[in-house]
């Protein structure tokens, strides 16, 4: 029977080491280990796996930073969702908007990482594109069905896209580590600038014509 137990932990450890890993990536990065300075004999260390685990489930750090990604982009998308949602008004985007500062500020050392690797790491510099488009598709489903109606401002779809975006993930990544009534601020200043940008003056929002 304990060597029934014994297999029984290892299976369960080893399904849990890419969580780890990246719990472990998150950890070092936010405690300011550069991601160039990351060593697989590192991370391992951190997660309390063994190096022939990580291999297992990574090909290398470059595959477990995009895993690390990915997990802020769907908790980005979540956060954002209000945005999307017919009815929604400016203070529910504003909500929304303040909660996507918060992921942004608890994953500010993993956007920084891919930031920096991406000038000189293609592979990280393709996810990063993909992960813009990807955080970009509703507002530009929402600009383009906004437009033909009527509820949306006559603005270039791909450039306002482009540019609300980039300043999202900028701002963020250099204000979201303040106190709570700074976030509270970043987010009113992100919020209000969309809404103008997008929305005609007097109108009510997203969802006010579907």
């Amino acid at each position: 029977m304990p060597s029934v137990t014994r297999r029984r932990n290892a299976t369960t450890s080893r399904s849990a080491a890419p969580t780890r890993l990246i719990e472990a990536t998150e950890r070092l990065l936010g405690a300011g280990t550069p991601y160039i300075g990351l060593s697989v004999e590192q991370l391992c260390s951190e997660a309390g796996v063994a190096r022939s685990t990580f291999y297992v489930h990574f090909r290398d750090k470059g595959e477990l930073v995009i895993r690390v990604a990915e997990r802020m982009l769907a908790q980005l998308s979540e956060a954002a969702a209000a945005w999307w949602v017919p009815g929604t008004d400016r203070s529910e985007l504003r909500a929304a908007t303040r909660r996507l500062v918060d992921v942004y500020a608890a994953h500010r050392a993993v956007l920084i990482a891919l930031a920096e690797t991406a000038v000189y790491d293609p592979e990280l510099r393709a996810f990063q594109e993909a992960m813009v488009d990807r955080q970009a598709e509703p507002l530009a489903r929402l600009i383009e069905q906004g437009k033909r109606v009527g509820t949306v401002r006559d603005v270039p779809t791909r450039e306002t896209v482009v540019a609300l975006v980039g300043m999202v993930q900028l701002a963020c990544e250099r204000l979201a580590e303040g106190d709570e009534a700074a976030r509270d601020r970043l987010a009113e200043a992100i919020a209000s600038i969309a809404w103008h940008a997008l929305f005609p003056d007097g109108h009510d929002g997203p969802g006010a014509a579907r």
